[in-house]
């Protein structure tokens, strides 16, 4: 047996090594990088009423490249941006949805706060949920991010300009 079949094994699992690098390197399309803004909890109704006060934070729309899900990241500033993502995180995803015609059903969404320590990641679950009266209601939680999620949540950031939030 020559030499040649095994450089020619080698060379190929280099190559494939390096697509898988570059596919990893390159798993999103950022579509939006916004600020987004609501007054309250986001709800309609206080929507409405400009004596309830702002809140805002940074939102990165990313498409997987390889399917149809888009990955709504909501970045909270901390200081004095108003009512927290967990306590919006329903409207802002269904704003979200609506704003850039996204089917709330091929979405994975996450938040990202200041913690004393630096950013804190969690991946919101949206549970059950309908629209009653034109406002969505819906069971929601969250969960800690695993090593994958995580470093895909950095690259976003990364890509998308970190914006209004500093990550130290």
């Amino acid at each position: 047996m020559s030499a040649k079949p095994k450089r020619i094994r080698c060379l190929t699992v280099l190559i494939e090594a390096q697509t898988r690098l570059m596919n990893e390197l390159n798993l999103f399309d950022i579509q939006h990088n916004t600020i987004f803004t609501w007054r309250g909890n986001g709800n309609p109704k206080d929507q409405k009423d400009k004596t309830v006060h702002g809140s805002f934070c940074q939102a990165i729309i990313a498409q997987e490249l390889s399917t149809e899900v888009f990955w709504i990241v909501l970045v909270d500033p901390g200081g004095d941006s108003g009512t927290s993502i967990s306590n919006s995180a329903r409207w802002i995803i269904l704003k979200a949805c609506q704003q850039f015609g996204i089917d709330i059903l091929n979405i994975r969404a996450f938040e990202i706060y200041p913690w004393e320590k630096g950013p804190s990641y969690a991946e919101i679950i949206l549970g059950e949920y309908h629209f009653l009266e034109g406002c969505m209601k819906a069971d929601i939680s969250w969960q800690p991010c695993d090593t994958g999620v995580f470093g895909s949540l950095k690259k976003i950031v990364e890509i998308a300009g970190e914006g209004v939030v500093d990550h130290g």
